[in-house]
């Protein structure tokens, strides 16, 4: 939550049934922003949960990925 610099409160909205689907969905295209990426990752979070996974890993251990929030 201090990535997207968002209060840590928050996290209280994953409890709302409906509500919390579409706030992560925001979180995630906030997170994305924040490493420099752009928000259309986020459908690869929806439709092909693995090839997600395995580009967060990428990011992760890439040099060129930087914070610019």
């Amino acid at each position: 939550m201090k990535l997207i610099r968002v209060n840590a409160w928050w996290v209280l909205i994953c409890f709302v049934p409906v509500v919390n689907i579409v706030f992560m969905i925001i979180w995630q295209v906030k997170l994305l922003n924040a490493i420099g990426k752009h928000g259309a990752y986020v459908l690869f979070c929806i439709f092909l949960p693995p090839v997600y996974v395995i580009l967060w890993i990428v990011w992760g251990y890439s040099s060129k990925t930087e914070y610019v929030l």
